[in-house]
């Protein structure tokens, strides 16, 4: 009995016969050689003379149709999961900057409010002084000889007063700023040690009138005549201090007015006028300008660039 088969070769279809009789395989298809083939679906079969029979007759298993569709599944999943992900940072950020906006402006009740208003660590300050150990040589025209004293350390603190918020988000202030000695930080330095030093304020009045020789000689009269010495021996304390009016003064930095970031943290503490002016008649534009921070608050996300900082002591 014979049986004919197809089977699927890389070129087509190629029709085999196989008898399905037993029988037993003479000498001469013993010893004829097999030629063998593989399919595209690496199906092995031999060809064995002239027609040929298939050594290998598996079947090809069908794909299945949920293939597709899992890996529809897996993408979307991922897309998901990366949507997700992106939707939470997003969110996240949002809800740090609220609050980090909620906490940094300057407004009744948040934290930044009551830091700006009463500056709780206090700023160090160092004085030094140059001490002339020959001053009568030096008032006979000889040159001076100085010696480094100090340093003299206070503590400031500052306090913000008559504050007031307007509707631009802006406040209005007065600052209150004091000083405390700072013995330990001194050393064996006192505020009773005596200072030998030039007094500023002959010299101050001869500066400014050194270029009309009628002035300076009329001024020079009155110093002798009221004993104005060109060098006075004070101590630390009183050249610091004692006969300016610095120290609690409520007006002598002057009224301030400063944004508080409640609409945009990018203009958190810097100052609009300063004595309800933009501008001092102190220096030529634009050092004359009144901007920048007064150097106590910042806004956030600051970059390594130059900073405008406005201060009464160096700009007034």
């Amino acid at each position: 009995m014979e049986m004919v088969m197809m089977v699927e070769v890389e070129n087509g279809l190629v029709a085999t016969r196989r008898d399905t009789r037993p029988h037993q395989a003479t000498p001469s298809q013993v010893r004829q050689p097999a030629m063998g083939y593989r399919g595209h679906d690496n199906h092995a079969f031999t060809i064995d003379g002239q027609v040929g029979a298939s050594a290998d007759w598996g079947h090809d298993k069908p794909r299945s149709p949920w293939t597709c569709c899992q890996v529809t599944l897996l993408v979307l999943a991922s897309l998901s999961v990366v949507v997700g992900v992106a939707m939470l940072a997003g969110a996240y950020q949002a809800i740090f900057d609220a609050v980090l906006k909620g906490e940094m402006e300057v407004v009744e009740g948040s934290r930044a409010y009551e830091i700006w208003r009463l500056t709780p660590v206090p700023l160090f300050l160092k004085f030094y002084f140059f001490n002339i150990t020959n001053p009568e040589e030096f008032a006979s025209g000889q040159k001076a000889k100085l010696q480094e004293v100090g340093p003299y350390c206070y503590r400031e603190y500052h306090e913000k007063q008559n504050i007031s918020f307007h509707a631009n988000n802006t406040v209005t202030f007065l600052q209150e700023r004091w000083w405390v000695w700072d013995a330990e930080a001194s050393g064996n330095h006192s505020i009773d040690d005596p200072i030998v030093n030039l007094n500023t304020i002959p010299i101050s009045a001869a500066w400014s009138v050194r270029k009309s020789n009628v002035l300076l000689s009329g001024l020079n009269t009155f110093l002798n005549q009221v004993n104005e010495p060109l060098i006075l021996t004070a101590t630390a304390g009183e050249i610091i201090f004692e006969g300016y009016k610095r120290n609690n003064s409520l007006t002598y930095d002057g009224e301030f007015n400063m944004h508080t970031g409640h609409d945009t943290l990018d203009n958190l503490g810097k100052i609009d006028t300063w004595d309800k002016r933009n501008e001092t008649d102190f220096f030529d534009p634009p050092c004359n300008e009144v901007t920048g921070s007064a150097g106590e608050i910042w806004p956030p996300n600051r970059q390594k660039d130059l900073i405008d900082f406005y201060s009464p002591d160096l700009c007034m």
